[in-house]
């Protein structure tokens, strides 16, 4: 191993933690600055004579880091991917500096928390892969770093950064090197897998998540439609959850010709464009306990049953609709967590941390039987369109439907809505592209008017609503995902950002809600497929290596805890999501608390040390007079200290030509040293030390000769001492010239 091998481990490892980084944190404008920077501090600092920072521009870098990092904490916004920001600076700034074992030692502590700050801001697979990658390279650079740090002190002594490190003889010191670290690594892996089994689920994870912020892909899902805007609907590929449905009789269903409608959020209030909620009032809040089935409605015992298995990659806010087919009536959380559900509209809601979650929700589809009194008079409903009534009468009229609610019978509004469905699925056209709608006109009736009969799926779930309240029947718009696209390796329906959709539902009896969708049933599919080419076959593969990573390692829950220690999980397993919080919230406090410590106590040390770096340049260096110490108590060594002065001389010389002794090794070990690394220091040190020696240890003054012999040694010295003094005026720290 040579002395070259640890800058080049450091410097590999470092642009690894930057794309760690980038990965996590989906920061590449910060990757793409830093890693150019860290090449180019590596060429220039790495050879041999080269230039660095001067110490006093390097600390007033890393001050004003840490002043950065100050008005962070101050504004409340410190977090792992601040705190992985702020390192990566810091490291850029140290290959551009002088690079000893204790800076070495500094920027793998600083690697270290790299590494352990990505798993904070994201659990996804092509994190883990390259974790997997990382981890191991840092544990090689610091048994490196070890050898690095023995033979510097062994062989170089401190004495200059470019002296070369040998070989060691033979072969055997790699492979008991290769072997050690990869014990290291076995024994963590270990222990680590024995942690992740044993420890309970749930320890933790709130305070990690919140300040970790796990990052995932921002769903394309919204519990509000505003129309009338223009621009391109975006098409992304992000995957925002996985979702597995079985039968009653726990069989899969599914499959490529399939399709299916996960509902999130109904809409059934309007103005200006706008679709939102409307008020709930029956909506109960609890916080129900984890792996406990919670049933909030009954089933009509009519339908086909269905348990769906959903896995979300992405939970965008605190507050995230639970995706489900309708009609749900009762949902299992694999965690403890605040749900809220309205049942009237049979929506779900959870307070989560952003990262990623996993619920189970059975629905009975198929519930079409009319219930009540069917003669009874319906509620009033409608909507405030003249143009929107006269063209759902037309439409009506036309299908052989009687138009107004008083005479036409509830038993037929299921064949009205139809009618409605299939009239804007023939007579209007899909299209991504948004079209802003006149001012002071309404979307919808511009849509349906003079748009060209063109729009987006929004559009027409509008104007379906807007067309079945015109002819009295309850109509709402519903938003959430349609699930297409199957994937046959996990047997599961792979759902993105670009499957986010709205639709409508429809009361058709008395509280029987039935689907509609009237967008095109050609232009969904072509929408919402994946085309079968080689790219998409090769991310359908990763995809499903990243589901199940996210299944059977990120999702990790009591159940497959208490499944793998061979018994059933007990209430004592369970930790109070109270409890859990309360301890949650006082560690961020302590955290917070540790931080701003940090940040006061390094700015006061960076401004002490830039003082002080300042006010030597400002004065001569202080000589401490260490010579007298060993004369101390003895007349006669006394006397023959006053001629050993030049002891002083020499070791500012040495400090001033950057090869300073260290307080271990004898001063003429030292100069016997500098023969290679500062031939014209070392002609002169060696026979000043050995006077030294003639009056401290030989207890004898020099003869005339030797007194000679030191006025022209001195005076060598000094001419060394002056060159030695500029070039740290001018921040020159490559060392002496070698031979």
């Amino acid at each position: 191993m040579r002395g070259a091998a640890l800058p080049r481990l450091v410097l590999v490892l470092t642009l690894l933690g930057a794309l760690l980084y980038a990965l996590a944190d989906e920061s590449w404008g910060m990757f793409m600055l830093a890693a150019p920077l860290v090449c180019i501090g590596s060429a220039i600092t790495g050879r041999a004579g080269a230039r660095s920072l001067p110490k006093g521009v390097g600390l007033a870098l890393v001050l004003g880091v840490v002043a950065w990092a100050g008005s962070l904490a101050l504004e409340g916004r410190v977090d792992v991917s601040a705190f992985c920001r702020l390192t990566l600076v810091v490291l850029v700034i140290k290959f551009f500096d002088t690079r000893r074992s204790r800076d070495f030692a500094q920027m793998l502590v600083l690697l270290g928390f790299m590494g352990v700050a990505a798993t904070l801001l994201s659990p996804r697979l092509v994190v883990g892969a390259v974790l997997a990658l990382y981890v191991p390279l840092l544990a090689w650079t610091v048994v490196t770093f070890q050898f690095y740090t023995a033979h510097e002190i062994v062989v170089r002594g401190s004495v200059g950064p470019h002296v070369a490190i040998s070989e060691p003889p033979g072969g055997g010191s790699r492979r008991s090197l290769v072997a050690l670290s990869l014990a290291c690594l076995a024994l963590s892996a270990g222990v680590a897998s024995a942690v992740f089994v044993i420890v309970p689920r749930g320890l933790g994870r709130d305070f990690f998540m919140r300040v970790g912020r796990y990052q995932g892909s921002v769903t394309g899902f919204s519990d509000r439609v505003r129309l009338g805007e223009a621009g391109i609907i975006s098409q992304s590929s992000a995957v925002t959850m996985d979702v597995e449905l079985r039968d009653a009789e726990n069989r899969l269903i599914g499959g490529p010709s399939e399709i299916f409608y996960m509902r999130g959020a109904v809409l059934d209030e309007y103005h200006s464009g706008e679709w939102r909620p409307g008020p709930r009032e029956r909506r109960t809040s609890q916080r129900h306990p984890a792996n406990l089935e919670l049933r909030f409605a009954g089933p009509a015992e009519e339908g086909q049953v269905v348990t769906q298995t959903v896995t979300l990659r992405a939970v965008p806010s605190e507050d995230t609709y639970l995706f489900a087919l309708w009609r749900p009536y009762a949902v299992t959380l694999t965690e403890e967590t605040p749900i809220s559900i309205d049942s009237g509209t049979s929506t779900m809601e959870v307070t989560l941390p952003p990262g990623r979650f996993r619920y189970r929700v059975t629905s009975e589809m198929g519930v079409h039987t009319p219930r009540g009194d069917v003669s009874a008079p319906r509620d009033r409903v409608g909507f405030p369109s003249r143009a929107i009534e006269e063209l759902a009468r037309t439409v009506l009229t036309q299908a052989g439907i009687e138009a107004g609610p008083e005479l036409r019978p509830r038993t037929r509004d299921a064949e009205a809505a139809r009618a409605i469905e299939n009239f804007l699925r023939s007579n209007f056209a899909y299209s991504l592209e948004m079209r802003r709608a006149p001012a002071n006109e309404d979307p919808i009736e511009w849509f349906v008017e003079e748009s060209n009969r063109t729009g987006h799926c929004e559009y027409f779930a509008s104007a379906m609503t807007a067309m079945c309240r015109s002819a009295g029947i309850p109509a709402r718009v519903v938003t959430g995902y349609v699930l297409a696209e199957w994937n046959a390796q996990t047997n599961t329906y792979v759902v993105r950002q670009s499957h986010a959709h709205a639709w409508v539902e429809a009361e058709i009896s008395e509280n029987v809600w039935r689907e509609y969708d009237p967008t095109p049933p050609g232009d969904l599919r072509e929408i919402h497929l994946r085309r079968p080419s080689l790219a998409a076959r090769v991310g359908r593969f990763f995809e499903s290596l990243e589901y199940l990573w996210i299944t059977s390692i990120v999702s990790f829950d009591e159940a497959d805890r208490s499944r793998i220690i061979g018994r059933e999980a007990g209430p004592r397993d369970a930790i109070s999501g109270d409890a859990l919080r309360a301890r949650a919230r006082q560690a961020r406090r302590v955290f917070g608390a540790l931080l701003s410590g940090v940040v006061v106590f390094a700015g006061a040390y960076m401004v002490g040390r830039l003082g002080l770096i300042l006010a030597r340049r400002g004065r001569p260096a202080r000589r401490a007079r260490r010579t007298q110490d060993w004369a101390r108590g003895d007349p006669a060594l006394e006397a023959l200290a006053t001629k050993a002065g030049f002891y002083d001389e020499l070791i500012d010389t040495m400090r001033a030509r950057r090869q300073a002794k260290p307080e271990w090794r004898p001063v003429g070990a030292h100069a016997g040293a500098l023969a290679d690394a500062d031939p014209a220091l070392g002609s002169v040190a060696s026979p000043l030390a050995r006077m030294y020696y003639t009056l401290r240890f030989g207890r004898r003054p020099l003869t005339e000769r030797e007194e000679a012999e030191l006025s022209v040694l001195l005076e060598r010295l000094r001419t060394l001492n002056r060159a030695g003094a500029e070039r740290s005026a001018t921040g020159d720290r490559a060392g002496p010239p070698t031979r």
